[in-house]
C-alpha cells in the first residue's frame, strides 16, 4: 500500500461490543452500496450553487430530472414534437441551413453509406433536456432572470431547496413502495451569502427536509433558532477537538425559557465567544469595551470576547450556559447588597459554593456601583472634564449644583450639595441620571489620561488581569497592570 493511502472495508458485525473491545467483534458479510443507500449521508458544502447543479452530472437536480417519470407513449409524443420543432427551426433559419451545408462536407472525409449531417437546436431526447434546463427567478412586478444572473445568496439557497425537493421526493416514493428510508444531511454553513433575516427564515425550511439534519454554522441568527438540546459546540482543546452539549434535565421550565429567550435567541453570538465578561448595568456595557481596548491594545471583537450586560442581575442562565459549554466566563459585579445576593444565589444554583470560591468574579467594594467606585478611585477631574466637553460648556458641575441644590432628589429627599462631599454627590447624581449619554465620554476621558496608571480603573483592571492570566495576554505597554 502506497504511503498516505488507506483501505476502506465495510462489514456487518454479528455482535455489538463496548468501544474498548469492538475490534474483536465477529464479522459477517460485506456492506454493499444497496445496504447503505437507505441511510446514505449527503454532504452539501458552503460552495453550493444552483447554476453548477443544473449542469453537473450527479447533482441532486440531475438525479431528479434525468428521469421525468413520463410514460413511454408520452415520451414518444414529446420527442416527435421536438424533432418537428428542430426541422422547423432549421428550415426557417438561413444561418443554420448555411452551417448544415458546409458541415455536410464531413462526408467527403469520413466516407460512409447514407452519411449525413443534421443540426438540432433543441435536444431531441427528453433525457437530454435536463442538461439544458434553466431556472428563472423574479420578484413581484419585475422581469425574471435566470439563476445564473442572480447573486450567490439566491443561488446557494436555491441549491439547498433542490436538495429538499430531492429528499422529499425520495421519501414519498419510498413510502409508497414500503421501503424504510432515513436521509442523513450534513450541511455546511447554510447562512453563506444570506442577510440576517434570511438566515433566521432559512431555519424553518431546513427543518422540513426529511430525515436527520446535521448543520455546521457560524451564524448566531441560525443557531438561535435551534432547540437548546439540539446544540453541539465544537472547540479546540490543545491538539484535540472537544464536543459539548446542554443537559437541560436539572433546569425547570422557567430556567429553560429564560435560557432560550434571554440568552440564545437574543445573544446567540455568545456561543462563538472565547470568553464572556458579564456585568449588570448600562454603564459597564458601554465603558468596559473602551477600557478593554486601552488595556490590551485590541478591541474585544479582535480578541473574540463578548461583554454582556445581563440586566436585572439575572446571572444564572449566562453562568449555567457558559459553564456547561466550556466557555470561560468572568463577572464584574456591583457591590450593592441586592446584586451581590442575587449573584451569590446564581452561583450556588450553577454549582459553585460562593463568590469567594470564584477567582473569576470581582465584586466592587463597600456596596459601590461603578459610578460611585470611579469617584472613590479619584476620577472626579476626568468625570468633570467629560461632562464639560460633552455639553460644550465649562463648569457643568457648578451649574448642575446651582440649579438642583435643594430640589427633590431620589425618593423625594431634597438634594444637599453644600456638605463637604457635596461636589462628589452632585457628580454621582449627574452620572446616574445621564449614564446612557455619559458612559462612553467618561470612559474615553479616563482612557486618555496623561498618567498611564490612571487609564484603566483599578477594579476594572483587576478583572482584566484575571482574563489576561487565563489567556496569556499582556497589558498594553504604558498601562498599569
Amino acid at each position: 500500500m502506497a504511503r498516505g493511502d488507506y483501505v476502506l472495508s465495510r462489514k456487518f458485525l454479528k455482535e455489538w461490543k463496548l468501544i474498548d473491545d469492538w475490534l474483536s467483534a465477529e464479522e459477517k458479510e460485506p456492506v454493499s452500496s444497496a445496504h447503505i443507500e437507505p441511510i446514505a449521508l449527503h454532504y452539501i458544502d458552503a460552495k453550493r450553487d444552483i447554476d453548477e447543479d443544473l449542469r453537473k452530472q450527479g447533482s441532486f437536480w440531475r438525479r431528479l430530472t434525468d428521469d421525468l417519470g413520463l410514460s413511454e407513449e408520452d415520451i414518444k409524443t414529446f420527442e416527435d414534437a421536438l424533432s418537428l420543432l428542430n426541422e422547423q427551426i432549421v428550415g426557417k433559419s438561413d444561418i443554420l441551413k448555411h452551417l448544415k451545408k458546409n458541415l455536410s462536407d464531413v462526408t467527403s472525409v469520413v466516407a460512409g453509406e447514407s452519411a449525413g449531417v443534421d443540426i438540432a437546436p433543441v435536444a431531441r431526447r427528453l433525457r437530454d433536456l435536463s442538461k439544458g434546463m434553466d431556472v428563472t427567478f423574479s420578484t413581484a412586478g419585475a422581469q425574471g432572470f435566470p439563476m445564473t444572473r442572480h447573486g450567490m445568496g439566491t443561488r446557494s439557497l436555491a441549491s439547498l431547496l433542490v436538495f429538499r425537493a430531492y429528499a422529499s421526493w425520495r421519501s414519498e416514493q419510498a413510502t409508497k413502495a414500503g421501503i424504510h428510508l432515513h436521509t442523513l444531511l450534513a450541511l455546511e454553513e447554510p447562512e453563506a451569502h444570506l442577510h440576517p433575516q434570511a438566515q433566521r427564515s432559512l431555519f424553518a425550511h431546513i427543518k422540513t427536509i426529511p430525515g436527520q439534519r446535521i448543520v455546521s454554522t457560524h451564524s448566531p441568527y441560525f443557531a438561535g433558532q435551534a432547540g437548546l438540546g439540539d446544540l453541539r459546540l465544537f472547540f479546540k482543546d490543545g491538539d484535540a477537538t472537544t464536543v459539548r452539549r446542554l443537559n437541560l434535565s436539572p433546569l425547570n421550565r422557567n430556567d429553560v425559557r429564560k435560557l432560550r429567550r434571554n440568552v440564545v435567541a437574543s445573544r446567540g453570538d455568545m456561543l462563538f465567544a472565547r470568553a464572556l465578561v458579564l456585568f449588570e448595568g448600562e454603564t459597564e456595557e458601554q465603558a468596559l469595551p473602551v477600557w478593554a481596548e486601552t488595556f490590551w491594545g485590541k478591541s474585544i471583537h479582535e480578541l473574540g470576547f463578548n461583554f454582556v450586560g445581563v440586566g436585572g442581575n439575572d446571572y444564572f442562565p449566562f453562568i449555567w450556559l457558559a459553564s456547561n459549554l466550556g466557555i470561560r466566563w468572568y463577572i464584574l459585579s456591583d457591590g450593592e447588597r441586592k446584586p451581590v445576593k442575587e449573584l451569590t444565589d446564581a452561583l450556588v444554583r450553577a454549582g459553585f459554593k460562593s463568590v469567594s470560591d470564584c477567582p473569576n468574579v470581582v465584586v466592587l467594594p463597600d456596596g459601590n456601583d461603578l459610578e460611585k467606585q470611579l469617584l472613590v478611585d479619584g476620577y472626579l477631574p476626568e468625570i468633570e472634564k467629560a461632562f464639560d466637553e460633552t455639553n460644550d460648556r465649562k463648569s457643568f458641575l457648578d451649574n448642575y449644583i446651582a440649579s438642583l441644590h435643594g430640589q427633590p432628589g431620589k425618593k423625594g429627599v431634597p438634594r444637599n450639595y453644600k456638605v463637604p462631599d457635596g461636589r462628589i454627590l452632585a457628580a454621582l447624581d449627574a452620572m446616574r441620571e445621564k449614564k446612557t449619554d455619559m458612559a462612553v465620554p467618561i470612559a474615553t476621558t479616563i482612557a486618555n489620561a496623561k498618567n498611564p496608571e490612571r487609564r484603566v480603573p483599578p477594579k476594572v483592571a483587576e478583572i482584566f488581569e484575571i482574563v489576561s492570566k487565563d489567556f496569556g495576554f499582556a497589558a498594553r505597554k504604558g498601562v498599569a497592570s
